[in-house]
């Protein structure tokens, strides 16, 4: 049985998808902490764009990008020097925090523009060509 050119392209996405999401693991593993979070996010970018939205797959590869973000989150706040008396009182009294990671917002956690889809296709194309 001949799969489909739309299910081939599905089911290589999904593999590449989980080689960024390992590769993300083991750059994690060496401390190399902006590069895991791009490729996690990478990861899920790939996935959105071609696996159906109730997928398992989809659903353990955004929860590993949520982890690294949080344990990236407590890593800086970790290495954050201690707030002065007067920024803590700035903060109790409705001030912003700059402890935020990020998260559901359409910038990356480098700031710049997170991964589109449209570039993770032309990239897709690119690796799949024969």
């Amino acid at each position: 049985a001949l799969m489909s050119a739309e299910a081939l392209l599905r089911e290589k996405a999904s593999a590449l998808a989980v080689a960024y999401n390992n590769l993300a693991v083991q750059r994690e593993f060496l401390g190399q902490n902006e590069d895991c979070l791009a490729l996690y996010e990478k990861a899920v970018v790939l996935a959105e764009g071609h696996m159906e939205a109730e997928n398992p797959l989809l659903g353990r590869l955004r929860e590993s990008h949520h982890n690294a973000l949080h344990t990236a989150a407590e890593r800086r706040a970790a290495t954050r020097p201690p707030a002065s008396s007067s920024s803590a009182r700035r903060q109790s009294n409705g001030g912003a925090s700059s402890g935020s990671a990020g998260v559901g917002t359409d910038r990356g956690h480098d700031g710049k523009d997170a991964f589109s889809s449209t570039s993770l296709s032309r990239e897709l194309a690119n690796l799949l060509r024969p």
